[in-house]
């Protein structure tokens, strides 16, 4: 079976949650997937990523970034990572896909957005050596071999990307975006029968 792309997994990610704040009003928006809103001005609220980025890039919205994408939080896991190389810090499973989008259309709502990136990297850089290494000690009577706490990225690119450096797996991942634009706006086509009224 062949792994998802970088694109495809992205995809995947937009329909975790995250919380907004609205700068319009509509009452609950009744997608297949469940009842999403209502949507009052300065009011949070939790949607699909996907719904948030498309509010977001329409000024629709301030987006609340998830309490892990904080650079001081994100150093701390950095440093733990390099204390055991069998062990891998607890973040959620598409927080690189995540992170990546918050960064590229909401910087403005993401604090030390530049600093935030470098420590990204540097966790993806830890981890990859890590999962290099496991590799390379499974021997062929190894049936399996349990990882916690991997992330949807790493599991798609350690067994057939073992080659790619980090920086060379955010670029694609960047790339990838263009890929996907119409699948987004697909998911959109479910919203133009509401109005919006803006604030």
């Amino acid at each position: 079976m062949e792994p998802f792309t970088a694109a495809e997994i992205e995809f995947q990610s937009e329909d975790e949650e995250i919380e907004i704040v609205p700068r319009f009003a509509m009452p609950n928006l009744h997608l297949i997937t469940g009842d999403l809103g209502p949507f009052t001005p300065q009011i949070p609220v939790k949607v699909p990523l996907w719904l948030a980025l498309s509010l977001k890039k329409s000024q629709l919205c301030h987006i609340r970034p998830p309490f892990w994408l904080d650079a001081a939080h994100l150093q701390e896991r950095l440093e733990h990572e390099k204390e055991d190389d069998a062990f891998y810090e607890p973040l959620p499973f598409h927080y690189m896909e995540i992170a990546a989008q918050l960064m590229d259309l909401a910087s403005d709502d993401v604090p030390d957005y530049s600093k935030i990136k470098q420590v990204l990297l540097d966790i993806e850089e830890v981890r990859y050596a890590k999962m290099r290494k496991t590799l390379m000690e499974i021997t062929g009577g190894d049936f399996a071999y349990k990882c916690t706490n991997i992330s949807a990225m790493a599991v798609s690119y350690t067994h057939l990307r073992a080659h790619e450096t980090p920086e060379h797996l955010v670029c694609r991942l960047l790339l990838e975006k263009k890929k996907k634009k119409q699948n987004r706006s697909q998911k959109l086509q479910t919203i133009k029968y509401y109005k919006i009224n803006y604030e």
